[in-house]
């Protein structure tokens, strides 16, 4: 009795997840198709009208420029609002616009989706601002080339007073002052002191890879050092480090490591490798052809990010993964 009770409890639970499978799956689906109607309403529009510029919809609105004006139409076609004599207009983002016009400089303001100008950055000293990033932020710089931020109420989140400023989270900023780089949060509080010549790259397990002392190393989300790299130069991958350093005849040779600073590949197994998309990242290799000594022929494979080979090295060339999907190329055909 008890095995029939836990089958059907193993029937009732795998039909229950196939049902949830198949809602996720019909709504990605209904998402991918609202996409296309939308970009097929938007090629029609352009082509009726033909603006000179016509951006993708975004928040039900599709920013359109001609010779003499900006504007913005929805996705009947119809125009919502247009503005004479101005320079450019950014596709909306948190219900607001970007405009560009003609002053006594060239200013920049804020439109919401009506047109009105809520806010021009000249009177509140700025003479830069950006649309509004994913986490409401929008880079600004004042009258004296410093870079701050200011969020969707328009208020001062963190004040102008830095070389360059980038947002890495809802509460954390890469600041750059005399090219040295730090960590604050939105209170201005330090997370990391001026200790890096440079912070090349955030991962999403909160930890740096970052420049000191013209070396190369990971740190912990608090500045504490992980591990230290040996190599001239590195890119994270988005899985792995590619890591790169020279041998005796100056040759490059790359190999790869994790965000513990461990060795995954070690040096010179392969010439390359891409990008990490959909779980996988492309490697390859070269040598000179037999047939023809001026040519360099590859050997291209895929690796996951524990850096195992998942997908031989057996085709001439390729493309990183894309929805699933990758093309590649061999007997000289792709496919």
């Amino acid at each position: 009795m008890k095995s029939f009770l836990f089958f059907l409890c193993l029937v009732l639970l795998t039909l229950s997840c196939n049902e949830r499978n198949s809602k996720i799956n019909n709504f990605t689906l209904s998402l991918e198709l609202q996409e296309h109607e939308l970009e097929r309403k938007r090629l029609l529009i352009q082509e009726k009208f033909h603006f000179s510029d016509l951006y993708d919809f975004t928040e039900g609105l599709a920013v359109f420029k001609t010779d003499s004006t900006v504007g913005a139409i929805d996705t009947a076609g119809n125009v919502v609002f247009y503005i004479k004599g101005a320079i450019s207009l950014s596709p909306f983002h948190f219900g607001y616009a970007v405009l560009t016009y003609q002053g006594e400089l060239q200013t920049k303001a804020f439109i919401n989706k009506t047109g009105k100008i809520i806010y021009v950055g000249t009177d509140h000293g700025l003479l830069h601002l950006d649309p509004f990033d994913n986490f409401g932020y929008s880079f600004v710089i004042d009258k004296n080339n410093r870079r701050g931020l200011i969020d969707t109420l328009f208020k001062t989140v963190i004040v102008p007073d830095f070389d360059d400023i980038f947002v890495i989270g809802k509460n954390r900023f890469h600041v750059i002052n005399s090219f040295k780089s730090a960590i604050i949060d939105q209170t201005g509080k330090f997370l990391v002191d001026y200790k890096f010549s440079n912070i090349e790259y955030f991962t999403p397990d909160y930890k740096m890879i970052a420049k000191n002392n013209n070396q190369f190393g990971i740190y912990d989300s608090t500045g504490l050092l992980i591990s230290l790299f040996d190599c001239d130069d590195l890119i994270y991958t988005g899985g792995l480090i590619a890591v790169k350093k020279s041998d005796k005849e100056g040759a490059s040779q790359w190999g790869y490591e994790d965000t513990d600073g461990k060795i995954v590949i070690p040096y010179g197994k392969y010439n390359d490798c891409s990008s990490f998309s959909n779980g996988l990242a492309m490697v390859y290799n070269e040598q000179i052809d037999n047939t023809n000594p001026n040519y360099y022929s590859k050997q291209v494979g895929f690796i996951d990010i524990t850096g195992k080979e998942k997908i031989p090295l057996e085709y001439e060339d390729g493309f990183s993964f894309r929805e699933g999907v990758a093309l590649v190329k061999k007997n000289r055909k792709w496919g």
